[in-house]
């Protein structure tokens, strides 16, 4: 039932995408609220505050951590206040998508950005260029190993899994795997790097769906609003981030790829050039 190609939820309609984006784009943008309110000296839970919160079923408890030693993800916010240079992550799940952003407590840092956040962001550039149709899920595995290399990073678990309203079902997307990507499918683009010092945090997680040319045309007809939101998307990808995106990858996400490490300046995003 769980099978990464043949399990009951791998293949999505065109009104189960559009559940989907409802809730990738609420989670997306709560922690959009998270990162452009956060401050030093606030805590956690102040900080977490500002997500606006509206009652939406939660698929993964929320996450929220600053601190300068071993960053663990998973942890839940707590009263510890924020100081600068902290390295930070928070998460958002609701029910068809998760938004996850990582990186530190500053307005400025050049050797974080160039030793770490630029080889983790060209691996998510690699992940949206490269999944489509007919991919096979090893060889998205190996390209973005291959890239991580680059920067002495490593894929911690799968870059990349199928969702649902769980956070997780399963993945194609493994070492030798030779299961493919088809219409249908709803993915996280979900690159966990290692190994880490403490006290740095990198993470750019976002959901999409892919869907070939029927189903597109199904979901513009059925749903025109949530098609217009994942066209500008498209765009926003494609022109203001460089990242050459294919026609079937349709982002869920109100922020898809934006990645701003360095949260007292949310402004500033890497981009492809």
């Amino acid at each position: 039932m769980l099978h990464p190609t043949e399990g009951v939820r791998v293949y999505n309609t065109a009104d189960q995408i559009a559940v989907y984006e409802w809730g990738a784009s609420r989670a997306s943008a709560a922690v959009v609220n998270i990162l452009n309110g956060v401050e030093v000296g606030m805590s956690e839970f102040e900080a977490v505050r500002n997500m606006n919160y509206a009652g939406e079923p939660l698929s993964a408890h929320l996450m929220f951590s600053a601190r300068k030693d071993q960053m663990i993800g998973l942890r839940s916010p707590s009263g510890k206040k924020i100081a600068l240079g902290d390295g930070a992550t928070t998460v958002v799940s609701y029910w068809g998508g998760l938004s996850c952003r990582a990186g530190i407590i500053a307005k400025e840092n050049e050797e974080f950005i160039e030793k770490f956040a630029k080889p983790y962001f060209k691996a998510i550039a690699t992940w949206y260029q490269e999944v489509g149709i007919g991919v096979r899920g090893g060889d998205l595995f190996e390209k973005c190993r291959t890239v991580l290399a680059e920067g002495n990073l490593k894929p911690a678990l799968n870059p990349g899994h199928l969702t649902s309203t769980d956070e997780w079902l399963h993945t194609p997307i493994r070492p030798n795997s030779g299961e493919v990507i088809a219409s249908g499918m709803a993915f996280q683009c979900d690159i966990i790097p290692t190994p880490l010092p403490h006290g740095v945090g990198l993470n750019c997680e976002d959901s999409v769906v892919i869907a070939d040319k029927d189903l597109r045309e199904e979901l513009k007809e059925k749903h025109p609003n949530v098609w217009a939101r994942i066209e500008a998307r498209q765009t926003f990808v494609r022109e203001k981030l460089g990242i050459d995106l294919n026609d079937e990858v349709l982002p869920l996400s109100t922020n898809p790829a934006y990645y701003n490490p360095l949260w007292l300046a949310p402004e500033k995003a890497l981009v492809l050039v």
